[in-house]
């Protein structure tokens, strides 16, 4: 090649070099979704063009009906709300009773007519003061806002409503007001909120409240199996929330499990938090034990919401008589609230 060939070259690897230099610059720019750990660089929300969106769904969470619920659920009246008694049906009718009243529709993914879930548990594992054999029939409340683009891909939102009852020696009531009434509020509040903001969503968003969680797992088993025979393994992501008012740290814990299939929604959570102005912690394993490990277990993306769990002497009241609602702070329920919501839609909403 001459000289004369080598200069007429020049001007086109020239071209060449500076597209691959601003291709180099947009992938920098642009994270894939699902990368990223912070709104600013994108993850999950293709900029920040949804930003006032995620402003009202923060400012339209409401503490007061959050400390309402938890007021309910944690009251003498309902006697600890365990799985299998009437206190605990009184319990699923005022949350069945909410998801009616926001809108909601049945899971038709998952094969459901109704806002709830039937699943059998063996009597004897509840804590209810008749144990008795044979099979109990309770019930999840479930409840769906359908997605525009990719309705059979789902963000659900899981807490458990159930407590462990009544001392069978004092007759002393297990108030449950942090674990878990203060879940099962973000849930019922985010489900007001999403409704009534009448947020259109690319997936469906399913609210969802477990019972017998408490008497061994069996509401998140239940989900799961209805999860599994759907064929929605891939299609489903849970963040689970729970104990989300006590703690002595100043964070929201964030559990993701080490789990490939859980990066994405965890990094919705971590840029929800960094658009909330909220401190986290993000850590592997699930000291609590909360329904996320049922679901790894069925290999279904689950990540667990708490505040400041790193070990149960940092909750104190955890399954005590002392778990009382003047206890829960309602300023971290608010904040754990919020920060879910975002995640919730950022996930909800991405490509």
């Amino acid at each position: 090649m001459n000289l004369a060939t080598r200069s007429h070259l020049r001007p086109a690897w020239r071209r060449l070099a500076a597209v691959a230099l601003l291709l180099l610059a947009l992938s920098v720019a642009l994270p894939l979704p699902g990368c990223g750990s912070s709104l600013s660089s994108n993850s999950n929300t293709r900029g920040l063009f949804d930003k006032p969106v995620l402003e009202k769904i923060r400012r339209t969470v409401d503490p007061a009906r959050e400390s309402d619920t938890i007021d309910f659920l944690s009251s003498a009246e309902l006697k600890g709300r365990p799985t299998g008694s009437q206190e605990g049906e009184m319990a699923a009718d005022f949350l069945l009773e909410q998801f009616s009243s926001y809108g909601l529709q049945p899971v038709e993914q998952l094969g459901m007519r109704d806002l709830w879930q039937s699943f059998e548990v063996p009597g004897e594992r509840l804590f209810v003061a008749d144990q008795r054999a044979g099979q109990i029939t309770c019930r999840n409340i479930l409840g769906a806002i359908k997605g525009s683009e990719e309705p059979d891909n789902l963000v659900i939102i899981t807490a458990n409503y159930d407590g462990i009852g009544v001392d069978r020696d004092t007759g002393e009531v297990y108030p449950g007001a942090d674990f878990n009434a203060s879940g099962t509020s973000a849930v019922l509040e985010l489900a007001r909120v999403f409704t009534s903001l009448k947020l259109s969503t690319k997936k469906t968003v399913v609210f969802a409240c477990l019972a017998a969680e408490e008497s061994g797992s069996f509401g998140s088993r239940a989900l799961a199996d209805g999860i599994e025979q759907a064929g929605k393994k891939d299609r489903a992501e849970i963040i689970n929330v729970q104990g989300l008012g006590a703690g002595p740290d100043e964070y929201l814990s964030l559990w993701d499990l080490n789990y490939r299939k859980n990066r994405p929604i965890a990094d919705s959570v971590v840029s929800a938090a960094s658009f909330c102005g909220v401190n986290l912690e993000r850590g592997g394993s699930d000291p609590g034990g909360s329904p996320a490990s049922l679901f790894f277990v069925y290999h279904i993306a689950a990540v667990n919401c708490d505040w400041s769990w790193s070990e149960k002497t940092n909750h104190p009241d955890f399954h005590q008589l002392t778990d009382t609602p003047d206890k829960v702070n309602m300023d971290r329920v608010k904040t754990a609230t919020q920060v879910v919501g975002v995640a919730a839609w950022l996930r909800a909403s991405s490509v």
